[in-house]
């Protein structure tokens, strides 16, 4: 029998958007509109020290291109494709006169709605029994308690790679699908994307529709733009659909021809030039180093929706053939690939796991619902509830407790990072000051200025964000020997003049090293100081 796609009744009201945007955004408000005074918001949402990245690539948009240049590093290099999304944005906010932060803003909370409605419907889609979807739902935003190994290890002083490992593990959102809610927009909506094509590739070839075929169509461009990585994923659920449907082999081809069609010469423009181009296959190939993680590792930071999955598709494998066995098969399958593509041997491999909480949870939420309903009856007395409902909540969410707090005290200035999402307005000042001289200039600054200063100014800088930056290991002890003044004079003149450096940004609240520099600052406001290079002594 047919069913129809089902939601939580919550959502069905604006009073769930509504809580979910106060959660995660209202941090964010009170951080642009009240923060420290002389301070000023700099990282945004999640993930923040990608934020000028983004913001690179909107001022280059906005300025008229469409393939941009790495303003990360100060190489000559062809301009390229890339974060296609927010050169678009670029261009919108010309024609509409708006600030690009400010667009940015919008966009990120319609990516985040639009997230939350596309993850209910794949519920709906693939959960027939309504009952299953907020367990589903409690799934998906549930980690495992992996922060206990390396508290388990520095307890009994145990040595072990694998405590830092296991810190890092449930804050990718590769894992945490409560940390894709708070991601950039370009990955809330590449990973709707993929859901909402999950959910269109659930019916059979016999009964798609003309609106799933035509999104399904427009996928593929889309995700170019979004999150590239995200096209092989895709890839791979057209194939598992047409391996499960393939008793209707011929008009399942038919259907998805055109998606593959404009899938393969997508993926192929990005491997020729993040693979083998001399510039961007090291400072965005080579360098965007997202291996996996250890399997061990990974089932611990999945956590309960793991460890119910695994039954979960068994259970539903072992069923007599039906459309919805057909329907569940394909969601097993789809889960299995992303898994198993996530350990290519590839460094930023980890990437194509994205996405893969959802499946997991609907996977897990049946057997979820039928271990509940087999232990109700424990649940009898005011104290058990109180002592269940504790152990679930420390079992299940404590990591993202933990990783919401530090996150909303940051953006309120407070906590144990207070300014980490902050940069002093004199920054800004500085970065403007240096935007109005142009695309000739160069600017040697520490790795953390230099890749907040990278996403304002029209030149380059030395060394900026660790993944864009050309050969960054080599910078990062160029810069680190310039301010330790570790350096002869001739080689300071030699490394000046090989990256054709104009200025030099200065912070003595956060120095490199401990030397001074000295001459006639052409920008002074403390704690900033930009030195042009003639003008050093």
């Amino acid at each position: 029998m047919e069913k129809k796609h089902a939601r939580l009744p919550i959502l069905q009201k604006p009073i769930g958007a509504l809580v979910l945007l106060l959660l995660l955004g209202g941090p964010v408000a009170i951080a642009f509109g009240f923060p420290p005074a002389g301070w000023r918001l700099a990282r945004p949402w999640v993930y923040g020290g990608d934020f000028s990245q983004y913001l690179s690539a909107m001022d280059q948009g906005m300025a008229g291109a469409w393939r941009i240049v790495n303003r990360f590093s100060p190489e000559p290099h062809p301009p390229a494709l890339q974060y296609l999304f927010y050169v678009a944005l670029g261009h919108l906010a010309r024609i509409l006169g708006a600030p690009l932060e400010s667009l940015y803003a919008v966009v990120a909370v319609a990516g985040l709605l639009i997230l939350w409605d596309r993850l209910l419907s794949f519920f709906g889609a693939f959960l027939p029994d309504r009952e299953h979807h907020p367990i589903a739902l409690g799934l998906a935003l549930s980690t495992g308690p992996v922060w206990m190994i390396p508290l388990g290890l520095s307890l009994f002083r145990i040595a072990s790679p694998w405590g830092q490992a296991a810190m890092d593990v449930a804050t990718r959102i590769e894992h945490n699908t409560f940390l894709a809610l708070m991601a950039p927009p370009h990955l809330t909506l590449a990973l709707a994307l993929l859901l909402t094509a999950l959910s269109d590739l659930s019916a059979p070839p016999s009964s798609a529709s003309m609106g799933s075929r035509l999104r399904l169509s427009a996928t593929p461009l889309l995700l170019a733009a979004l999150n590239p990585f995200s096209l092989i994923s895709f890839l791979a659920f057209l194939c598992v659909w047409l391996s499960v449907h393939r008793q209707e082999m011929i008009p399942g081809l038919r259907h998805i021809a055109p998606p593959v069609l404009l899938t393969v010469p997508l993926v192929g423009y990005h491997v020729a030039i993040f693979q083998r181009d001399p510039f961007w296959s090291v400072a965005y190939g080579q360098q965007n180093l997202q291996p996996p993680y250890p399997p061990p590792l990974v089932l611990a930071a999945f956590g309960l929706m793991g460890l119910l999955a695994l039954p979960g598709v068994l259970r539903g494998w072992g069923a007599s053939a039906g459309p919805d066995v057909t329907r569940w098969r394909f969601l097993a399958g789809s889960a299995g690939a992303l898994f198993l593509l996530s350990y290519l041997p590839l460094p930023y491999a980890r990437r194509f796991a994205y996405g893969i909480g959802p499946l997991l949870s609907a996977l897990a939420a049946p057997v979820a619902a039928d271990l509940y309903a087999r232990f109700r009856s424990w649940w009898t007395t005011p104290g058990r509830r109180v002592l269940g409902g504790a152990a679930i909540g420390i079992a299940l969410y404590s990591q993202n407790a933990f990783l919401y707090t530090v996150y909303a005290l940051s953006m309120l200035g407070t906590g144990p990072f207070p300014r980490a999402v902050f940069e002093p307005v004199a920054a800004f000042e500085a970065a403007m000051g240096l935007r109005q001289q142009g695309a000739q200039v160069v600017v040697l600054a520490c790795e953390e200025d230099g890749n907040f200063l990278a996403g304002y100014i029209r030149g380059r800088v030395v060394l900026g964000h660790p993944g864009a930056t050309f050969q960054v290991a080599r910078k990062r002890e160029e810069v680190a020997a310039f301010f330790q003044g570790d350096l002869p004079p001739e080689e300071e003149r030699a490394l000046l003049q090989r990256y054709r450096v104009t200025h030099l940004y200065y912070r003595d609240d956060r120095p490199c090293g401990p030397r001074s520099l000295s001459g006639s600052p052409s920008f002074l406001h403390p704690p900033i100081y930009i030195f042009e290079i003639s003008k050093v002594k």
